[in-house]
């Protein structure tokens, strides 16, 4: 039974960190579609490397 836990909350987290990641995706697609709207496009790559390496860090654990 524990290992049946632990197999869901380690799918859990995976499938809810990809998902983020994902739409930090489609902000960042919509952000650059958007003409008018002004943003920093260094900050906005430091969040998505932030992301990914904050799954893979989970990941390693």
């Amino acid at each position: 039974m524990t290992r049946r836990l632990d197999c869901f909350i380690q799918y859990f987290v995976f499938y809810f960190t990809s998902v983020k990641i994902y739409f930090s995706f489609l902000l960042a697609e919509f952000l650059l579609d958007c003409s008018f709207f002004k943003f920093d496009l260094e900050k906005l790559l430091q969040l998505l490397t932030f992301e990914i390496y904050s799954y893979q860090r989970s990941h390693l654990l």
